[in-house]
């Protein structure tokens, strides 16, 4: 087994278990927080940073999913600031309906501001470091990095792991999306950083080699559109699943019927059946072709006879996409599903759960699972 890459004694790294993302804690004058983790874990990622720091001065987004501002709400109402992209933060500032991407995603964030936008070049000290932000969009477009070069650090949020990228919405970001989540790795992978620091998944012990397995797979989402919208709709699923605690089977169908992601993605890949005015006139479409015969991605138009688009294709394929049918009536999603998108039938309750169902839900709490612990690195030493 490699050796875990040393971190300096003034940073101590969580890797928490999915669904969460990992936090950073920066000791020094100002004690400073890079992601937050769920909504349903964010008493826990509190108390964890006033154990190692006591009071928490500033709290970093890489970008605004909730397994990385969930903790965001309550750290602020405890004195925290927090900082984020500045596309992100105008958003926010602005309380656009598509915030954190939490209605569409059907993920909750409680509300919070963005005290500090953060621009490219920009430098932050950080506990007693000091820190560049580097713009990496892609994942989403305020997605950012963050640089230190004495220590050569990379927090790289979402954009890469030690086993995957990010995925990227073409429907609401784009069709070049995964054009910029390349470009952007590409740019990190410039700074040569010692150390990677991800989101999801262990500390990279070749920053060399996740590179290159980043970069290779990047392009392979550049080159195959419609995987991209495959993957991006499995991942999504999977997480659903995980802060769920599983969806009982007879309500996955119309879940997923419900979702807006779903019908982007039914749209994208042309699986669409619309219902014609005309008598026994039903148009569906789903093409089957080799991948290496594919045609450019394009949005699909909505039928000209003014026919509603639903999205059934979509979770009759996704059921297949490395579904281990097991006994039991819940479909779960572990930490497996959600680095390889697959999707899993079981029994078995799954592994985290957010306070509720969305922000504004007048629904009683749901106490999280209990999926807690994972790995905690400070300077050379490692603890679970």
């Amino acid at each position: 087994m490699s050796p875990q890459p040393s971190l300096p004694s003034w940073a101590t790294w969580w890797q928490r278990p999915f669904p969460d993302a990992n936090t950073l804690l920066l000791h020094g004058q100002q004690p400073a927080l890079v992601d937050t983790g769920f909504v349903g874990h964010a008493e826990e990622t509190a108390a964890w940073a006033r154990a190692h720091v006591g009071e928490l001065g500033l709290v970093v987004n890489t970008h605004w999913h909730s397994d990385h501002v969930g903790g965001n709400a309550l750290l602020q109402e405890q004195g925290a600031t927090v900082a984020a992209g500045a596309p992100e933060a105008e958003a926010i500032g602005r309380r656009d309906p598509g915030c954190c991407a939490a209605e569409y995603l059907d993920q909750p964030v409680a509300a919070y501001t963005v005290d500090v936008p953060l621009d490219d070049g920009q430098v932050l000290r950080l506990g007693d470091a000091e820190w560049e932000v580097v713009r990496t969009p892609g994942h989403t477009p305020g997605h950012l990095a963050l640089w230190q070069p004495e220590e050569r650090l990379l927090v790289a949020g979402d954009a890469l792991s030690d086993y995957d990228v990010g995925w990227v919405n073409l429907a609401v970001d784009g069709l070049e999306a995964a054009t910029t989540a390349l470009a952007s790795l590409e740019r990190m992978a410039d700074l040569a950083p010692r150390v990677i620091l991800p989101s999801h998944g262990p500390i990279p012990a070749d920053p060399g080699a996740a590179f290159a397995a980043a970069l290779r797979r990047a392009q392979r989402l550049v080159d195959d559109p419609d995987g991209t919208v495959w993957y991006g709709a499995r991942r999504i699923f999977a997480f659903a699943l995980m802060i769920r605690d599983g969806i009982p089977t007879d309500d996955v169908e119309p879940y997923l019927h419900a979702r807006a992601w779903v019908t982007d993605a039914a749209q994208l890949l042309d699986l669409t059946r619309v219902p014609c005015h005309r008598a026994g006139h039903d148009h569906a479409r789903q093409r089957r072709r080799h991948p290496a015969r594919r045609p450019p991605l394009r949005r699909r138009r909505p039928h000209t006879c003014g026919g509603r688009v639903t999205a059934r294709a979509v979770p009759a394929r996704m059921a297949g996409f490395g579904a281990a049918l097991t006994r039991g009536g819940t479909w779960t999603g572990g930490p497996a599903a959600a680095r390889s998108g697959s999707l899993v039938r079981s029994g078995r309750a799954g592994r985290c759960q957010p306070t509720s169902r969305r922000p504004d839900s007048s629904a009683p709490p749901v106490r999280p699972s209990g999926r807690t612990g994972g790995v905690v690195v400070q300077a050379s030493t490692t603890t679970t």
